[in-house]
């Protein structure tokens, strides 16, 4: 009996044994699964949740992009016709997506764009008329003579596709032509030793003007002063001598002149054996012109320079104009704010009937460029542009949900300019000057239309000082900046549209 006790106690006690021993590795196994689960989560929400986040902000941002424009193109649809008084309505979804219950969706709020954004569109309209001095009074040196008087002077008005020769021969003829024409060809020879004082003017395009001395010695100064106003013309010389002293300028952008004015495409050739202490200056005004130097062997101490200058004369050569100036306000749009937080903040802007993507202190993109185009055509180039103007009372809307911008188009007006030579009427200076918080955006829109049509620079002018490392292209948060786009027109034509805007 009492081994069968022992035996009892000792399989009881053995048994006991590994039941203990089975709950602590439950109780293990417990804590390490906690861990792990703690791991996964800490993993997601530090790694994986900022990544998913990130792309998520991303979709939403490309997805108001778009929202707005169908909203550009929605306008311009409603715009065609008028004067059917239709209400469009166009989603702009504020909330991201959600990853619950990690992160929520990130909120927007839709507005209209602040007070003073917008943009003016400037023109002048310049009647020109030729006003020629009284140069063809005796003693006048007429075309196809040999003149040895002094002074000479002539003033013509030429007719197309002829042929003008002046010839002048005394020891030191001084001689005054002023030219009006185009596609004629204009030579001058000096058969003496010596060139006085010549003042040449040609006020036209498509211009062949020689100016030729073939008798070597004496001296040439005071010179030669040639003043070309149009386009298309060609300066070829040969000026033997020593001190030949030649001065010829390209006047080009800046005032539109009665026979053109694009000194790009003038050219300059030199064909001449020069002595001593020469002196050639050829300038082009606002625009680098074309030379060519052939066979040219200059003497001792002349000089040979080329120049291109951004400045321009007052005024057209023996011209007077009347100018009128005019301008277009257009007010300003709506400003969607995306209050990102894995990634930088973005406003999304539909302005002046263009789409744009700003983050503030940061720069900006044109993601839906306005219907504003360029094209070349005869004697420089035509613009063709529609602003839309944005009117209404539209409220302020922020949240998560999905608001809707209710359009109707109130007006549409559209008129037509041209150069008129018959009635010397021309489109003499055309600006846009552009208020925006985006300004990157629209200078880099601005730099794809054709580099000839812009004259200059675009200037960009901040409304309080900008310091490193913001520029007035790329400012700091909530600074305005104007953008002033000078450019070169013959033709403009110009639709403005007018559009309530409101929330549904």
């Amino acid at each position: 009996m009492r081994r069968r006790r022992r035996g009892l106690g000792w399989q009881t006690l053995r048994q006991r044994r590994p039941r203990a021993f089975a709950g602590q590795v439950s109780a293990v196994a417990t804590i390490l699964g906690l861990l792990l689960v703690t791991s996964f989560i800490s993993q997601f929400v530090l790694v994986q949740l900022p990544n998913q986040m990130q792309q998520y902000e991303f979709n939403h941002m490309l997805q108001v992009e778009n929202q707005l424009s169908r909203l550009q193109s929605t306008v311009l649809m409603q715009a065609q016709d008028p004067q059917v008084p239709i209400s469009l309505v166009s989603p702009v979804t504020l909330g991201s997506q959600a990853v619950p219950p990690f992160a929520p969706e990130s909120d927007a709020w839709i507005l209209p764009e602040s007070h003073g954004i917008g943009l003016a569109d400037s023109y002048a309209l310049s009647n020109i008329q030729a006003a020629p001095p009284n140069w063809s009074a005796t003693p006048g040196c007429a075309s196809g003579n040999t003149c040895s008087g002094t002074p000479l002077w002539d003033n013509i008005t030429g007719t197309a596709h002829s042929s003008y020769t002046f010839t002048l021969s005394n020891a030191k003829p001084s001689f005054r032509l002023n030219f009006t024409g185009n596609n004629d060809t204009i030579t001058i020879t000096w058969t003496g030793a010596s060139i006085g004082f010549t003042w040449l003017v040609f006020n036209g395009s498509f211009l062949h003007v020689s100016l030729v001395k073939s008798a070597t010695g004496g001296t040439s100064l005071p010179g030669i002063f040639a003043f070309f106003y149009g386009q298309h013309d060609v300066l070829a010389t040969g000026l033997s001598g020593t001190s030949v002293a030649l001065n010829d300028r390209f006047v080009g952008f800046g005032q539109l002149c009665p026979n053109g004015n694009l000194s790009k495409s003038d050219r300059f050739y030199w064909n001449a054996t020069g002595d001593a202490n020469s002196y050639i200056n050829t300038t082009w005004s606002n625009s680098v012109g074309y030379t060519s130097a052939s066979s040219i062997s200059l003497g001792s101490g002349t000089l040979e320079r080329f120049l291109n200058v951004s400045t321009f004369p007052t005024g057209c050569a023996f011209t007077l104009t009347s100018t009128s100036q005019y301008s277009n306000p257009v007010l300003s749009g709506v400003q969607v704010h995306l209050d990102n937080r894995y990634i930088p903040t973005a406003d999304l802007l539909y302005e002046d009937g263009a789409v744009l993507i700003s983050h503030p202190g940061l720069g900006s993109i044109m993601v839906g460029p306005p219907p504003i185009s360029l094209n070349a055509v005869t004697g420089g180039y035509a613009g063709n542009f529609t602003f839309v103007n944005v009117v209404g009372n539209l409220s302020v809307e922020e949240g998560t949900e999905t608001a809707g911008v209710l359009s109707r188009v109130v007006s549409v007006q559209s008129f037509n300019i041209a150069n008129s030579p018959s009635t010397n009427n021309y489109l003499t200076a055309t600006w846009l000057n552009l208020t925006t918080y985006a300004p990157y955006g629209w200078s880099s829109f601005f730099q794809t239309l054709p580099s000839g049509a812009i004259l200059g620079n675009i200037r960009c002018t901040p409304s309080v000082a900008i310091h490193l490392p913001n520029t007035c292209l790329i400012p700091p948060a909530n600074v305005v900046v104007t953008l002033s786009i000078p450019i070169a027109l013959v033709q403009l034509t110009e639709t403005i549209v007018t559009v309530q805007l409101t929330l549904a």
